[in-house]
């Protein structure tokens, strides 16, 4: 669970480890913006793993959870094979996420589920959704060389537009201009010291209904050189 609020001090009611923050809220009078999350990981046969999330921001099982602008949820699903068709030091990812419209928007411009302009929950805005395809193959135990591919699609709307009177109670996923990007990616990864990793990424996106503007397209190009490093 998590709760955003502010414009005032500690809530005790949010310190009670025995009520549920929607509770609390309720009790509050519904000034701020709880959400509730759930997950999930299956390993059903070596080398296969199943992994998914539910994030549910509002929620109403009085109506239709994919057309009332209540529903605001967003989820993901993936895979994980290792060692796909028996061909070793090879691994296949593929993820698919959606965020619904008006999810981790909120009436009051405090409780908007962020910190210093960046998203608390995923880097997707409402209204939008990413497919997500990668290969990894480890070319010796500190060299790894990856492709990719994704789509990503996101309609009208983002994380600082509540819903208005006006739009209605109804919502229709990917409605308005749907701006469209098309990634390729290849990557190599070398592990120069232990823990410490060298990445060099080159990227090519083209865009369809660039920033949302009908008929527009575009392609740009990213090389990407990171040091990373786990402690």
């Amino acid at each position: 669970e998590s709760v955003i609020y502010g414009n005032r001090g500690a809530e005790l009611a949010y310190l009670n480890p025995i009520m549920p923050y929607h509770i609390a809220e309720h009790h509050l009078g519904d000034r701020d913006n709880n959400a509730i999350g759930f997950d999930f990981t299956l390993y059903p046969h070596a080398g296969h793993k199943f992994y998914g999330e539910l994030f549910i921001d509002d929620f109403t099982s009085a109506e239709n959870p994919f057309t009332y602008f209540g529903n605001k949820f967003a989820f993901q699903l993936g895979h994980h094979w290792v060692n796909p068709l028996g061909i070793s030091d090879i691994d296949f990812r593929a993820e698919y996420t959606r965020v619904e419209p008006y999810v981790y928007t909120h009436y009051d411009s405090i409780n908007i589920y962020q910190h210093y302009n960046q998203h608390i929950g995923h880097w997707l805005d409402p209204n939008s959704d990413h497919l997500y395809f990668e290969t990894n193959f480890l070319i010796n135990r500190d060299l790894t060389a990856r492709a990719l591919f994704d789509r990503i699609r996101h309609g009208d709307g983002d994380i600082m537009t509540p819903h208005q009177k006006a739009d209605g109670i109804r919502k229709s996923f990917l409605s308005g201009v749907v701006e469209k990007q098309y990634r390729w990616g290849v990557s190599i990864t070398d592990q120069i010291l232990r823990d410490v990793f060298l990445t060099l990424q080159i990227n090519r996106i083209d865009f369809q209904n660039f920033n949302q503007i009908k008929g527009k397209r575009a392609r740009d190009h990213r090389i990407v050189f990171k040091l990373t490093g786990n402690w």
